[in-house]
């Protein structure tokens, strides 16, 4: 039951951002403008205070997969290792816009390298609904795509509110559609590659939002404006809430 996981928590109960393996640091600040790659071709942002990692100059967009999901098929839980089992079939069905990888210690790429070239990022529960990868997404700029209401939306409310959730992600994460997935009711690939071509301005909306947002979950020491002393950072937020009389009243 979904609904007593998410009480079950508590309201001492508090989950911090997983450190990433990007950074927004003191050369991303200065008035840009930003063009994001869609379906009807580039189109052109508004200008906005700071250069996402993912735009810097060693680091230019290139989109070359529409979806990309790393994570290996089977985890201790059975439930998560019949979702991704689903979402792996599902990937090599549509393997023309589809990639799956999986964690190699050996491999020469980067295991990010997948979600700096693709436009959505599957991030199925593991062995917990939680996922470090959700924030390596995120700041490279790759909208994530969520299968459980604990993996981000209510786990992180310190951090980003559940409607901050909403507005930077896509969401499938009901009991619902995730049974609708296990019983193959749904070709769930192919509602994201619909929502890519028929409805550019969302997809647009949503990789806005998340190059507004995305710095607010790295641990560093740069502010929001490059220079102020209102740093609004992972662990000053993190930190500040701890220290919250109300973090810790029972």
């Amino acid at each position: 039951d979904r609904s007593f996981e998410m009480k079950s928590r508590g309201i001492n109960w508090h989950a911090v951002p997983f450190p990433s393996d990007y950074h927004f640091d003191s050369r991303v600040f200065g008035t840009t403008s930003h063009a994001v790659q869609t379906a009807s071709g580039p189109l052109q942002t508004s200008k906005s205070p700071h250069i996402a990692p993912w735009e810097w100059p060693q680091q230019q967009e290139n989109r070359t997969h529409l979806i990309s999901f790393l994570g290996n098929p089977r985890k201790f839980s059975a439930v998560s290792t019949l979702l991704r089992e689903a979402l792996v079939k599902q990937c090599i069905n549509h393997s023309d816009v589809c990639s799956h990888g999986m964690y190699n210690h050996e491999a020469h790429e980067s295991p990010n390298y997948d979600s700096r070239r693709s436009v959505f990022c599957l991030q199925p529960p593991g062995d917990m609904p939680t996922r470090k990868s959700v924030f390596d997404v995120i700041l490279s700029g790759c909208i994530p795509v969520l299968f459980h209401p604990l993996t981000a939306r209510y786990m992180y409310e310190w951090h980003w509110l559940p409607s901050d959730w909403d507005a930077a992600a896509v969401h499938f994460d009901s009991f619902e559609q995730n049974q609708q997935l296990l019983t193959h009711q749904v070709d769930f690939i192919q509602r994201l590659i619909d929502l890519y071509f028929s409805q550019p301005q969302e997809v647009l909306r949503i990789r806005q939002r998340i190059r507004e947002q995305a710095f607010t979950l790295q641990y560093s020491l740069v502010y929001r404006d490059g220079h102020s002393h209102q740093p609004v950072v992972s662990q000053q937020v993190s930190v500040e809430g701890g220290l919250r009389k109300d973090a810790y009243e029972v």
